[in-house]
């Protein structure tokens, strides 16, 4: 299978937050691997699983209720 060619728009926001990886891992309900992985940068499947905790997660800490997965995630075409 190839990689997916996503972009993780997530650690901006945890750095905003003042959220470490570990509190991330903590808090969000991901397995130990995934948050670390999301958080880097360096996940690369979108599964609904995930998307259904950190999607709320993200609301949660962001404070907006309106936050969505392109607020996450970006598609972007490989080379």
């Amino acid at each position: 299978m190839q990689n997916m060619p996503i972009y993780w728009k997530v650690k901006p926001l945890l750095e905003k937050h003042k959220v470490s990886n570990y509190r991330f891992w903590q808090d969000s309900g991901l397995a130990r691997q995934t948050a670390y992985d999301i958080a880097d940068g360096k996940h690369e499947a979108l599964d609904t699983r995930v998307i259904d905790k950190l999607i709320p997660y993200l609301r949660e800490l962001t404070g907006n209720p309106k936050l969505q997965i392109g607020d996450a995630v970006e598609y972007q075409k490989g080379n």
